[in-house]
């Protein structure tokens, strides 16, 4: 019914993580017709279970941005909250949240960096571990974690066996430990930031030019404040013309094309 086959989730590596109640690993492309109108978005999709037991399939539509004026089970956002979402994807503290009317709960608030959807998850579905990546947390360091709050940790051991630092906080769309490697991040460790790269960062994140497509001004402040924007006309390396929904990845500092 959603234009999506078996294939395709195999071939995008999201079938198995579907299965284990999880959101596809990418954006799948959907097409759904109604009332005779063909509708064509991408979104993640996952499984779900309705109150009769029966599979169904969620759709977690790709948004502009994400929605922070509107209330979120039940609950208003404060200014606080909507400005951390915006600026490192969570909102830095315990938030509660009302699902279902008077069944209120604590839960950690995320955005789903790949679709702009708002995601909560309760707090004690998450347990903070004693050691990441070889360094071992103390009381403090946890307590700030299932607080929601963000921890500065160096040291951490990589799988190539490098060593590496990294701001540690709850991601309630992964349901797990995320690692940020922002501009803050590296601030933190001493400072090592020069101009020279501040200046490279910037260019990366809100160029004029793309792909041989023009950005607008207007398309370049949105870059800036993490949001998705599309962009029509670009020129691949084979040469061929191309559109996508692009937005910028910190973690990593480059964008992403979808």
């Amino acid at each position: 019914k959603l234009g999506v086959t078996k294939e395709m989730l195999v071939e995008s590596n999201s079938l198995d993580k579907m299965l284990n109640w999880q959101k596809s690993g990418v954006l799948i492309p959907i097409n759904v017709e109604i009332d005779g109108m063909q509708l064509r978005t991408e979104a993640r999709l996952s499984f779900r279970e309705n109150t009769d037991g029966k599979l169904t399939t969620a759709i977690h539509a790709l948004k502009s941005q994400p929605e922070l004026d509107k209330p979120f089970f039940r609950t208003k956002l404060t200014d606080e909250d909507k400005s951390n979402l915006l600026k490192n994807g969570h909102a830095g503290r315990l938030i509660e949240l009302e699902p279902v009317k008077d069944q209120k709960m604590l839960a950690y608030v995320s955005i789903d960096k790949l679709t702009n959807e708002l995601v909560a998850v309760r707090a004690d579905r998450i347990k903070i571990p004693n050691e990441i990546k070889g360094v071992q947390l103390t009381d403090e360091n946890k307590k700030l974690l299932s607080e929601g709050k963000s921890i500065y940790v160096e040291g951490m051991t990589a799988k190539s066996g490098k060593s590496f630092n990294a701001t540690l906080q709850v991601n309630a769309d992964t349901k797990s430990i995320a690692f940020r490697f922002d501009q803050q991040t590296r601030q933190q460790a001493k400072d090592q930031s020069r101009p020279q790269t501040q200046t490279q960062s910037k260019e990366v994140f809100s160029p004029s030019r793309l792909l041989g497509a023009e950005i607008s001004k207007e398309q370049q402040k949105d870059l800036k404040e993490h949001k998705t924007i599309f962009v029509e006309g670009m020129t691949d390396r084979k040469g061929e013309l191309f559109n996508a929904y692009i937005k910028v990845n910190t973690e990593k500092q480059k964008l992403d094309f979808y």
